[in-house]
């Protein structure tokens, strides 16, 4: 009977301790699909000389969406940029993200290759932009996605 106290003991603290949660918190992901909110370009270009800024802003539709896989590959569907199906990713830091793709138009191939900076990434939440100069001026691009 003594030893049966000690180790009722012995199984109760286990018991709680076994319990306890765990410090260990998951990162958010850009694996998965996601929904487009918005994609909005903003541009200062040089029109006959003279520097214009311009923006257009895309509203996604429920259609819309960015699929991010994990084997390096995203799937889109954004009316606001057609032409494009199936891009190539990797991240190039801990929040830069290289999207690259190419499609065609009708002179050439259309090669695009973007770098965007992620501002907010939560479960739920995805913010990117990528600024970049072409020979007529400066582009800037903002996605906003969810899920």
């Amino acid at each position: 009977m003594k030893i049966l106290k000690p180790l009722f003991t012995i199984v109760i603290v286990l018991a709680i301790y076994s319990c306890k949660k765990s410090d260990v918190t998951l990162q958010p992901t850009i694996v998965g699909k996601w929904n487009l909110v918005s994609d909005s370009t903003y541009s200062f270009l040089a029109a006959g000389g003279t520097p214009t800024p311009t923006s257009h802003k895309y509203t996604g539709t429920p259609a819309d969406y960015y699929n991010f896989t994990s084997t390096g590959k995203v799937y889109i569907n954004n009316n606001g940029r057609i032409g494009l199906d199936t891009a190539n990713y990797q991240f190039t830091s801990a929040n830069m993200v290289k999207i690259y793709y190419q499609f065609p138009t009708y002179q050439q191939p259309y090669v695009i290759n973007g770098v965007f900076t992620i501002t907010t990434l939560t479960a739920h939440s995805l913010i990117m932009s990528s600024t970049g100069l072409t020979p007529e001026g400066s582009v800037s691009t903002f996605l906003t996605i969810s899920r």
